[in-house]
């Protein structure tokens, strides 16, 4: 369908697909603004808790990360808003630096300051379950041993 889409002469109307777009960086915006107010409480609680200090460190990146994504996605909105011939989205560098640079940034600082640096990997697989009474118990009895000779026929 979209090799028919890209031959239509004239053009068909790309209005509707572009506002569909915005639609879709104002609801990023939107979750990203409610993941920031939560992320923000849960730091400020933290502080008064025995949060190891080393996991500030992960917090200040997903802080940062956080950041440049919101920069990414304030970006998109006023260059889909101007439309396909508008200012911001016919000058590359802005591209370059807005969009392309703000997602290394924020997958980037990840590289750097790792998760599985900050205790994760020292939590037992199964130390919920291990923990919790009754939860290894197993649900029927177990099952006898086999020897794969059916009752009945021996020959």
């Amino acid at each position: 369908m979209a090799s028919l889409a890209t031959t239509a002469d004239p053009p068909k109307d790309t209005k509707p697909g572009t506002h569909i777009m915005v639609a879709g960086i104002v609801f990023q915006m939107a979750s990203i603004t409610v993941f920031a107010v939560l992320f923000g409480l849960f730091v400020v609680r933290s502080r008064s808790s025995n949060l190891p200090r080393k996991n500030y460190f992960l917090l200040g990146a997903t802080a940062f990360s956080t950041v440049t994504i919101y920069i990414r996605s304030i970006y998109r909105t006023i260059e889909l808003a101007e439309g396909w011939t508008g200012y911001l989205i016919t000058r590359e560098p802005y591209f370059i630096v807005l969009d392309g640079i703000m997602i290394v940034l924020a997958t980037g600082v990840f590289n750097v300051i790792h998760p599985g640096w900050f205790g994760l990997n020292k939590v037992p697989f199964n130390s919920y379950a291990t923990t919790t009474e009754g939860v290894n118990k197993p649900s029927s009895p177990p099952m006898e041993e086999t020897t794969g000779v059916v009752e009945g026929n021996s020959g």
